[in-house]
């Protein structure tokens, strides 16, 4: 079994297999241990709306970071109740009258 890995540096995104990460694969890895800022990703949402708030929590009272708009895309961290993690400290709603959400 394969678990997706993201790791950003800068713009730069890679994905790595935690299986190749361990060793555990055919080719031959050492015994790499797993760096604590590796995030999971959930899935992917789309933005079908304009001016959709970006918030600094899952939660009304937070503070709106920026505004997203139609056609942008992101990776999706973490899930709360209705609420998209879309980085540390960013979240969307979860409405799909504006937004799609695959679960990968």
């Amino acid at each position: 079994m394969f678990a997706l890995y993201v790791y950003s540096i800068n713009v730069v995104t890679a994905a790595v297999s935690l299986e190749a990460l361990q060793g555990n694969g055919t080719n031959g890895g050492g015994n790499v241990s797993l760096p604590s800022s590796a995030t999971a990703v959930y899935g992917v949402t789309v933005i079908n709306g304009d001016n959709v708030n970006l918030w600094g929590g899952p939660s009304l009272q937070s503070n709106v970071i920026r505004q997203l708009n139609r056609g942008e895309s992101y990776e999706v961290l973490d899930e709360q109740d209705s609420w998209l993690a879309l980085g540390e400290s960013e979240w969307i709603y979860y409405d799909p009258s504006y937004i799609q959400y695959s679960v990968q």
